[in-house]
């Protein structure tokens, strides 16, 4: 797949994105899913090689909202940030990626496109999903 889609770091949704010391490319965020009349949290570090393929990944359950340890999310924000050591806040370019975890598919899902002559086409009506919980 020859597509890539660029993560710009910003203030209030793409706060973890970036370099790592050793030129990966990296991104942390929080995911949600709906279930019934609650909200279950996930925190999730991507990692990518240069060419923005996924090449590692961490989903940590937080539990749902009503019963979970939301007051600890910072926390464990800061433990997934440790674990990757020194890193750079920068524009990234990754590729379309889908994991499933949790009985979830997580990743950045892209919808209403088409293949034409080996590549992915996009128009007006094409969405990437932050899955989960973004669409």
């Amino acid at each position: 797949m020859s597509i890539k889609i660029r993560l710009v770091p910003d203030a209030w949704h793409l706060k973890d994105v970036g370099r790592l010391d050793n030129d990966a490319l990296y991104r942390i965020d929080v995911q949600f899913s709906s279930e019934g009349n609650d909200t279950r949290d996930f925190v999730v570090t991507y990692v990518f090689d240069l060419d923005g393929n996924l090449i590692w990944y961490e989903i940590e359950d937080l539990g749902l909202r009503s019963n979970s340890r939301q007051q600890g999310l910072s926390t464990i924000l800061s433990q997934h940030r440790e674990k990757l050591g020194g890193k750079l806040i920068a524009d990234i370019r990754v590729r379309p990626f889908s994991v499933n975890s949790h009985g979830l598919v997580f990743g950045l899902v892209v919808r209403n496109s088409q293949v034409e002559n080996g590549s992915l086409q996009f128009d007006h009506d094409t969405v990437v999903d932050a899955m989960p919980g973004w669409t």
